[in-house]
């Protein structure tokens, strides 16, 4: 497949979306990637924004997760941004530059 030179062009994006106004994704898919007997868990997800989050190589996202956490103080409260380096290149996985790769492994604490 021929690569979108339109995504060649124009200059780096950087802040599209913050938390008081965000982008909302659509989880494509989620694959785990490592064996049964592996430590932790590690997934290959693709995330598919339509082309509307550009981004080029080297950049994160910030990821907002459902839901709400309880703070020190009792109160609940909306998660913060985790940040997420793009496991994929500009053009997305399937060419056409409207899906994103994030490679995630699972924190566990005990």
């Amino acid at each position: 497949k021929d690569v979108p030179l339109e995504l060649e062009k124009g200059e780096l994006p950087m802040n599209t979306y913050n938390n008081k106004a965000p982008f909302i994704a659509k989880v494509k898919s989620v694959e785990r990637i490592v064996g049964p007997k592996a430590t932790g868990e590690t997934c290959h997800i693709i995330i598919e924004h339509d082309g509307k989050v550009p981004f080029w190589e080297g950049q994160s996202y910030g990821v907002i997760p459902p839901g709400t956490k309880v703070n020190a103080r009792g109160k609940e409260m909306p998660h913060g941004v985790r940040l997420y380096s793009i496991g994929s290149s500009r053009y997305g996985d399937f060419f056409d530059g409207k899906t994103t790769s994030l490679c995630v492994r699972r924190a566990t604490y005990r």
